[in-house]
């Protein structure tokens, strides 16, 4: 794109910024849905697991970005009382702990997915989510 002032400059590098959210959704999609497996025989059903899965993603990229920047944050910021539930029942059938803030429940998640939580562990990402 060609650049005549500072304020479009600005806005080029606001869109560029925005690509990597995209990148990441769509390797979400791609690495956890699994979406370029799937074998539908309509296209009206590929694109309704596409919009559910894309619903799935966005909310476990929130999550990651979430505690990344407000880890102490309350749970009731992205849980539900019934997700919130579920965390505890979890927690309490594996012998984890309880989740006290939005970045343990945010690790429960990944847990329930696979992530071991040991302690050189990075946190959570949007590949391990």
């Amino acid at each position: 794109m060609e650049v005549r002032s500072l304020q479009e400059a600005e806005q080029i590098l606001e869109y560029y910024t925005l690509r990597w959210c995209v990148e990441d959704t769509f390797r979400v999609l791609k690495a956890g849905c699994r979406v370029e497996k799937l074998r539908m025989q309509q296209a009206q059903d590929l694109q309704q697991v596409i919009t559910l899965y894309m619903a799935a993603s966005w909310r476990l990229m929130l999550m990651t970005l979430l505690r990344r920047v407000t880890a102490s944050m309350d749970t009731e910021v992205i849980f539900t009382d019934a997700e919130m539930l579920t965390l505890r029942t979890y927690a309490h059938n594996y012998d984890l702990p309880e989740f006290t803030d939005l970045a343990s429940g945010i690790t429960l998640v990944a847990m329930m997915g696979g992530y071991m939580n040991q302690k050189h562990d990075p946190p959570p990402g949007h590949n391990i989510m």
